[in-house]
């Protein structure tokens, strides 16, 4: 099993903070979500660590490339 992320980094688009979400029904899944712009993913993960883990892997966006 992988190991926990310490925090959630902030959302990649609009730099809000995230919370890790789930759905209780079966089958329950996990997801993280931004708390300002609503972005999300990684979506249906069955695991809550690869949710967050996969929230804090993904690609930062920078929002002011300079040529």
């Amino acid at each position: 099993m992988a190991e926990k992320p310490e925090a959630l980094l902030p959302c990649p688009f609009c730099g809000g903070e995230a919370k890790h979400r789930s759905r209780q029904a079966w089958p329950k899944t996990h997801w993280v979500q931004c708390r300002s712009c609503r972005a999300r993913g990684p979506d249906g993960l069955l695991a809550a660590n690869d949710a967050e883990l996969g929230w804090n892997a993904r690609a930062f966006v920078l929002s002011n490339l300079e040529d």
